[in-house]
């Protein structure tokens, strides 16, 4: 929780003051939600002696006073979800203006004060963002609008989008006091959009606690079932997980490996329920826990995996380079060993820098305001005319990107679930409709294949166009489509205007 607090001269917190600070957040309400409890501390903790926390104080008071007879749907305060909200972000280091427009984001929308007092109490970066979340939500009746709106005000100021997606997350923490019917509207467009874009921007935590949710609103049966087998497989890879860290411990704790760091990780449920939708079954999957070693440079990496290696018998054929090989901006060594209870564990290896983005999810963006940069996906589909992004949103997402090599070696990044047809458009987009053939690792194979990752693929192009209205069925990315369409309605022109 965000309270006020006295001026400290030193940068050191005095244990009583803060025992006293965080009592008081326990008695600002009865009931108080744990998370936002763990959060509040954690918040305080880092932020006690920062100078800035005299304005996030400030825009705590203010909005406290202009929501204070507010009830929510539940019939708690609705200030609880402006603190909840604020909160959440604090997870993510982002700054203190972030924090109080997060405060202060219903705002204009529920109370009467307007921008240019804002203006005059926090400024005007402030009161632009609160003003660009509230005339977003004036498109909600309409959902691409809202959608649309939301996206160009982020490209002005990225707090736009993670104070709404904040928002998003303990909207949906408390959706139980909902209707139904209400429920199951906002956990479909929140699995569908709100979740990929949180994990395109690093906010990885929140798009798995959302997808989470949504899944427990939109398929409860099969939530609750697999929820229930996941418990089970969980307890028993940890105790597996841990055996096999004591052993690397041993192994690399002494020099010169002093500098590694092994811990464990759990894969989110979504993950799990994604494989069973596409036909997995739980008893082939066995990442329910799993090693993560961060090391200081690329070559010790590679001495890591080494290491594991000649502690464990590694399976052959899962071991994938990623750092030789990036997946878009991802570099990583992967690979799975025999365990010492016999059984599978997959082990991932990364530079402390690649692990810190991993981990620490958009604390990245909280550096500095002139490097804030929406990622290029969010920005094209911000800047679509409104049918052109509907039909996007309608068609889909696809954020994560794969490496792709051309016949000369060069690497391209692509959208995972892009085909041939695609990565001839974006390797060779001026003679792309003359595409007649393609290789992949020294095959043909069909125009329609669906590429992997480090796939080598060879194109092929004929003198005369061979494009064809087939070809829109072959392509998966939205802006492949607009070309292929452009591409066809020219070529009918020229015909109608021969004839």
């Amino acid at each position: 929780m965000i309270i006020r607090v006295p001026k400290i001269r030193s940068n050191v917190i005095p244990e009583e003051e803060l025992n006293r600070l965080l009592k008081n957040i326990y008695q600002k309400y009865e009931k108080p939600d744990i998370v936002l409890v763990k959060n509040a501390i954690s918040f305080v903790r880092r932020r006690l002696a920062s100078r800035e926390l005299g304005l996030v104080s400030r825009a705590y008071d203010f909005s406290k006073r202009k929501h204070d007879m507010q009830k929510r749907y539940s019939g708690e305060p609705y200030f609880n979800h402006l603190i909840s909200t604020a909160l959440i972000l604090s997870e993510y280091e982002v700054d203190a203006k972030t924090i109080s427009a997060a405060l202060l984001h219903d705002i204009l929308e529920d109370t009467n004060v307007q921008k240019e007092d804002l203006e005059k109490e926090f400024g005007k970066e402030i009161a632009n963002v609160v003003e660009a979340l509230t005339k977003a939500n004036k498109e909600k009746r309409s959902n691409e609008p809202y959608m649309q709106k939301l996206l160009l005000s982020a490209c002005t100021d990225m707090s736009v989008l993670t104070i709404k997606i904040a928002d998003k997350l303990h909207n949906l923490r408390t959706i139980e006091a909902l209707p139904k019917g209400k429920k199951i509207r906002i956990c479909k467009q929140a699995f569908e959009f709100y979740a990929p874009l949180a994990e395109l921007i690093g906010m990885k935590k929140a798009a798995e606690e959302m997808r989470e949710i949504c899944i427990s609103v939109l398929w409860p049966k099969e939530y609750k079932e697999l929820k229930e087998r996941l418990s089970v497989e969980y307890t028993k890879k940890e105790l597996e997980v841990d055996e096999a860290i004591s052993i690397l411990n041993k192994k690399i704790g002494g020099k010169p490996f002093r500098s590694f760091s092994i811990k464990k990780a759990k894969k989110p449920f979504s993950h799990y329920f994604q494989k069973i939708r596409e036909g997995k079954i739980l008893e082939e999957l066995y990442d329910f826990f799993y090693i993560v070693i961060s090391a200081k440079s690329k070559d010790d990496c590679y001495l890591a995996m080494k290491m594991v290696h000649e502690s464990f018998h590694p399976i052959p054929r899962k071991f994938k380079d990623y750092i030789a090989t990036p997946a878009g901006s991802y570099k990583a060594l992967h690979t799975s060993v025999i365990g010492p209870s016999g059984n599978p564990i997959k082990v991932y290896i990364m530079t402390n820098e690649v692990y810190e983005i991993q981990e620490r999810s958009a604390g990245w963006f909280a550096k500095s305001k002139k490097k804030q940069q929406l990622p290029q996906k969010i920005v094209w589909l911000a800047h679509r005319p409104k049918e052109e992004f509907e039909e996007a949103i309608a068609h889909g997402l696809k954020w994560q990107d794969i490496t792709i090599f051309d016949s000369k070696g060069k690497p391209s990044n692509i959208p995972k679930g892009s085909t041939v047809i695609d990565f001839a458009f974006e390797i060779e987009p001026t003679v792309a409709e003359n595409l007649i053939a393609a290789k992949i690792h020294g095959k043909f194979v069909p125009l329609s294949t669906e590429l992997k990752h480090a796939d080598r693929v060879e194109l092929f192009f004929a003198e005369e166009k061979q494009i064809r209205p087939e070809w829109l069925r072959m392509a998966k990315l939205y802006e492949t489509k607009k070309k292929i369409g452009r591409l066809l309605a020219k070529e009918k022109a020229e015909v109608d205007i021969n004839f």
